[in-house]
């Protein structure tokens, strides 16, 4: 299932509005939404390479987060597994939605984070550089770290529940960054 399908776009809004809510308090008004057309052509331009990831902020006090974030977000794969991994499948789809994140972020010039979410399963965040005060903060949150072996040249993705990522990292701990 593509993640641009009706069930991509409703996942992507989902973010945007926990998202605000993290920020916030409330799920309205909206700091971020879905990026218009996410995946198509026009953000795939040098002119546009700003426009990165799926989430955009339709606020000002949203900026902060998309200047240091390319957010991909990724559910309605129910094939995906993270045992793929371990058996270096060349389908696995959490290694294909990592490269794309990360792909999309080192053009924008943005560090990349992947929220993900398996039908019955908690929605995780995988973030790269885990340093400074979040490193600090997040040293005793259960994660999934996971390297990728010398055949693809990708960054560690450290996988956190998004509630207790959300719960644990403050706005303020990002602007720190």
């Amino acid at each position: 299932m593509s993640s641009k399908s009706g069930k991509g776009s409703s996942w992507e809004r989902e973010i945007a509005k926990t998202l605000t809510k993290w920020l916030t308090g409330n799920e309205k008004p909206y700091v971020w939404w879905r990026m218009p057309g996410s995946g198509s052509i026009a953000t795939l331009s040098e002119e546009n390479k700003e426009l990165s990831g799926d989430i955009m902020p339709l606020r000002p006090e949203g900026i902060f987060l998309t200047d240091k974030y390319s957010i991909e977000a990724k559910t309605g794969y129910p094939n995906s597994s993270f045992h793929k991994h371990l058996k270096d499948v060349k389908n696995d789809e959490i290694r294909l939605f990592w490269e794309q994140c990360v792909n999309d972020a080192v053009r924008a010039n943005k560090r990349p984070m992947l929220i993900y979410k398996k039908k019955q399963y908690n929605s995780l965040i995988g973030i790269s550089e885990i340093s400074g005060k979040l490193k600090h903060k997040l040293k005793n949150l259960p994660s999934l770290t996971m390297t990728w072996g010398n055949h693809y040249d990708l960054p560690i993705c450290h996988f956190f529940d998004m509630e207790e990522f959300l719960n644990t990292i403050t706005p303020e701990d990002i602007k720190s960054i």
